[in-house]
This record gives structure tokens, sequence and C-alpha cells, in this order.
């Protein structure tokens, strides 16, 4: 269990600590629920009546808090609670799976795949006939990546994932569990276009997904994806613009 000092955890977000507390910090927690060991954070005024009952030790706090902390607490404030909350996740964050090897016998690659330097492949993977794989890059068990992919460097794929015939990954992206990238579209429209908007592969629906993981990481206010797929009609396959009729381009 990581012990970190209220100090270490300001060292990273840069704030400013507002009283003082000798305990070392454990991990992060909802306010209404943390234990004296663990910091929360306040990103609402409307949420300071919550402090007086919180056993939390600590919380990363919005500048215009205006509760002091008590005894023994402290806060750090900051201008954005929420995503400094998010680089705190950061610090407690357990460190990722090991491999023992680079390779995992279990692994079929073609022989025509090319893997670059310090790449690393899972167990039960299948990598596919002329696949480029960068430098770093992670693969973690049960993952497909099918013909003439390339995959940049310093990405990584979770377990589950498959990667569709001649799709492109770029550098230093995250691909989640049992995703999938890349379709054909067949039996579903009669345009690129609307396949595209159907599996959701387009240049807006990708936006989309953005935006869901940065307010997933606390980066940005929950209305606005909502507010892209509005705008976009990203339910209507039919409201797709990427690619033309016949798939041509």
């Amino acid at each position: 269990m990581k012990q970190i000092t209220i100090e270490a955890i300001n060292d990273v977000l840069k704030g400013t600590i507002v009283g003082s507390t000798t305990t070392k910090i454990t991990a992060p927690e909802q306010l209404e629920v943390a234990k004296e060991t663990e910091i929360s954070f306040i990103g609402n005024k409307k949420y300071e009546k919550f402090w007086a009952t919180s056993k939390a030790c600590a919380a990363v706090v919005n500048e215009d808090i205006s509760i002091e902390p008590g005894e023994n607490r402290a806060f750090i404030k900051v201008k954005n609670a929420d995503l400094a909350m998010s680089q705190v996740l950061s610090i407690f964050a357990p460190p990722p799976p090991v491999f023992k090897s680079d390779i995992h016998p279990t692994a079929t690659i073609d022989d025509t795949a090319q893997i670059g330097d310090g790449a690393k492949i899972g167990a039960n993977c299948y990598v596919g006939p002329n696949v480029v794989i960068g430098e770093n890059t992670i693969l973690y068990p049960n993952v497909t990546v099918l013909d003439e992919c390339t995959i940049g460097k310093n990405t990584t794929i979770w377990s589950g994932a498959v990667v569709r015939e001649r799709c492109h990954i770029g550098n230093d992206c995250i691909i989640h569990p049992n995703a999938t990238i890349g379709a054909d579209g067949f039996g579903f429209s009669d345009t690129r276009a609307a396949a595209r908007r159907f599996f959701k592969i387009d240049g807006p629906s990708i936006v989309v997904r953005v935006l869901e993981q940065l307010v997933a990481r606390g980066e940005m206010d929950p209305s606005v994806p909502q507010q892209a797929i509005d705008k976009y009609r990203l339910h209507d396959v039919n409201a797709g613009t990427s690619g033309s009729t016949g798939g041509e381009n």
C-alpha cells in the first residue's frame, strides 16, 4: 500500500496547501465514504457541507472553496479540482501487469509481421501477415491484429481487442478491452459514410469517443459529449459524411 505525504501530492498538482496534516495518505476516495488516511475532493461549493462529517484527512478543492480544513486536515487548492483529482488517481494507480517474456510462447505471429524493439505480445495473441507493430507497444493476452495493419510506437492494446485488416493505429494510443477497430460494413448500408456511421468509426464518432474519455478522466464537462452527439446526429446513419457512395474513397 502506498503512503504519500500531502506535500508529495502537491509537488504533482502545483496547488496551494491550506492547513496541515501529518497523516500519510493511502488512497483517493469519495468524500462521504473516505477514511482517515484517504484524500478526497470538493469541486463545487455546494459540497462544502459534507466536509464536516467526512473522515478524509485531506481534499483537493477549487480555489473558491471558503471553508477551513480543520485540525490535522489539509486542502490543496487548485483551479480545477476535477482535473487535479485525475492526477491524484494516477499517483495511486497500481503498476501495469508484468510480462515475463516479450513474446509469450502461445502467441501466433505470422512470419511476415514486423515487431519493433521492446514490443510485448501476450498469451494467445494473433498477429497476421504483413502487420507492423512499433517499438514498446504492448498487446495484452487475446488480442487479434489482422492482415496488413500498422500499429505505432508506445501503444497499449488491452485484452480481447480486435484490430481488423488494413487498419492503422498511431503512436501513444490506448485501445480498451474487447474493442473492435475497423469494420467491413457489408449488409448494413449502401454507402461507405453510412457504414462508418453505423459502426461509429467515422470522424465525428471518434471525436465523441475521445470526449467521453476526457470526461472519464475528469478533464471535461460531462455535458460536452452529448452536445457533440446531437450536433453531428450520431444516431442517424444517413447523417454520416466520411467516405463517398460505393466506398471509392
